[in-house]
C-alpha cells in the first residue's frame, strides 16, 4: 500500500514535472509566465529546467514532513518566496513594460500577487489550525507557483 507521504511526493513531483515541461513548450504568455530560472536552465541544461522544481519539492517534503514544525517551515517558505517574488516583479517592471507590454506585465503581476496571497493564506490557516493536509497542500501549491509563474520572465535577458 502506498503511504500518504509517497502519494504527495511522487504525485506532486509528477505534476510539477508536467507543469514545468508545459511552461517550456508553451513559451512565455499571460497564462504561462514562465519563471526566469527555468528559461535560464533551458538554455544551459535543458533537462534540468523540467526537473529542478520537482526535485526541490521532493527534497523539502522528505526533509520536513516528519518534523513537528513542518507547517512553520512551509509558512516561512511561503512568506520568503512571496517577498522575493514581489521584489523580483518590482525590479523587472520596466523591462516587462518595454518587452512584454503593459497589459501582459500587469496581468502577470496580479496573477503572482493573488496566487501567492492565497497560498500564504492557506499556509497560515494550516499552521494555526494544525491541519496536516492543509500544510501539504500549501507546500505543493507553493512549488506549483515556483514552477508556473513565480519570478516571471519579463524580458530582462538580451
Amino acid at each position: 500500500m502506498i503511504s500518504e507521504e509517497n502519494i504527495w511526493k511522487l504525485g506532486g513531483a509528477g505534476i510539477l514535472t508536467l507543469l514545468s515541461g508545459f511552461a517550456l513548450i508553451q513559451g512565455v504568455t499571460i497564462y504561462t509566465p514562465t519563471p526566469l530560472y527555468i528559461i535560464l536552465f533551458a538554455w544551459i541544461i535543458p533537462p534540468l529546467a523540467v526537473v529542478l522544481m520537482p526535485i526541490c519539492y521532493v527534497v523539502v517534503l522528505h526533509l520536513g514532513i516528519k518534523s513537528p514544525r513542518f507547517s512553520l517551515y512551509v509558512l516561512i517558505l511561503c512568506l520568503m518566496f512571496s517577498a522575493l517574488n514581489a521584489w523580483s516583479i518590482y525590479g523587472a517592471w520596466d523591462y516587462g513594460i518595454r518587452y512584454q507590454g503593459e497589459l501582459h506585465t500587469q496581468i502577470v503581476a496580479i496573477e503572482n500577487i493573488v496566487s501567492f496571497a492565497i497560498v500564504t493564506g492557506l499556509a497560515i490557516y494550516a499552521h494555526l489550525r494544525k491541519i496536516r493536509t492543509g500544510t501539504l497542500l500549501a507546500n505543493f501549491s507553493l512549488f506549483t507557483l515556483l514552477s508556473w509563474c513565480a519570478f516571471p520572465y519579463l524580458g530582462e535577458l538580451p
